[in-house]
C-alpha cells in the first residue's frame, strides 16, 4: 500500500506541520509521504519544546518579515531535495 501524502506547512509565526490536509491561511512547504516530509525538513528546522520551527523565523518580527524568512527557508530546501515522491510547493 502506497503511503498517504501528507502536506508539510508553516504557520506566520514558524511552526512547521505536516498533515494530510492544508490549511487555508498556511504556508504550504511541500507535499509527499510523511517520512520524506520528515527526513527533508526535520535536519532544516529547529526544534523547541512544541515542535519544529522555521529556524530565520523570531518573535521580533511582523507578519511581512516572517512571511519572506519562511519562503527564504522553504525555497532553500530545493538544495536538499532528492526524493522523487516530494514535492516542494
Amino acid at each position: 500500500m502506497k503511503p498517504r501524502n501528507c502536506y508539510a506547512y508553516a504557520w506566520v509565526n514558524g511552526r512547521i506541520r505536516i498533515s494530510t490536509t492544508l490549511p487555508a491561511n498556511a504556508m504550504p512547504i511541500a507535499k509527499g509521504p510523511r517520512q520524506g516530509l520528515h527526513a527533508l525538513i526535520s535536519p532544516r528546522a529547529t526544534f523547541d519544546d512544541s515542535g519544529l520551527r522555521v529556524p530565520l523565523v523570531n518573535d521580533r518580527m511582523n507578519t511581512r518579515e516572517a512571511i519572506e524568512a519562511i519562503a527564504t527557508w522553504s525555497e532553500g530546501l530545493g538544495r536538499y531535495h532528492r526524493d522523487p515522491e516530494i514535492t516542494l510547493i
